[in-house]
């Protein structure tokens, strides 16, 4: 059974200090010290946080994660905790077509997006299925900002209608019809 997957990124590596007089290592020398530069580990590729943004942007997908691991535990009748990205929708979690359509819509109503069948059939992960609603609603929020954003005001390029009067005043005399 798939179990959950825990990534961590440490620096491990002994200072000068780590033995005693004897020769021997110190016990606090091996425990792992988290690295000085804020390194985010995310889908196996180390990213380094710039400001907040980035941080607060993995925590989100890692909420969303989260998230779709419950999801997607529920309908196959485990725990969360079994549940890593890893985990074939198919092969480990013996989940059908039907139940992948079933969880669409459940991934549908739960982060306000709309899956197509053919979509989530291509989906054979629960890593798979993560990616795809971070990408759905990533282009559901480009899609609101480019319909909320200002838009230019293009003058009209028609003529503007003139009246016989104001053309009268130019010279204009109708001619025989």
């Amino acid at each position: 059974m798939c179990r959950k997957a825990h990534t961590s990124v440490f620096r491990v590596g002994l200072s000068h200090q780590a033995k005693s007089r004897r020769g021997r290592l110190e016990e606090s020398a091996l425990k792992p010290q988290p690295l000085a530069s804020p390194l985010v580990r995310a889908n196996g590729v180390c990213t380094a946080a710039v400001g907040g943004q980035l941080v607060s942007e993995l925590h989100a997908d890692a909420e969303l994660a989260a998230r779709v691991r419950e999801l997607t535990a529920e309908h196959a009748g485990l725990e969360p905790a079994e549940i890593s990205l890893a985990c074939h929708l198919q092969n480990d979690l013996s989940l059908d077509s039907l139940d992948q359509i079933e969880l669409a819509m459940a991934f549908e109503q739960a982060f306000g997006v709309t899956i197509e069948d053919r979509q989530i059939q291509q989906v054979r992960t629960v890593g798979q299925a993560v990616e795809l609603v971070q990408s759905l609603r990533r282009q559901a929020s480009e899609q609101v900002a480019r319909e909320s954003s200002p838009r230019r005001v293009v003058k009209n390029k028609t003529p503007r209608r003139r009246s016989v009067v104001d053309m009268a005043s130019r010279g204009w005399r109708p001619g025989p019809a």
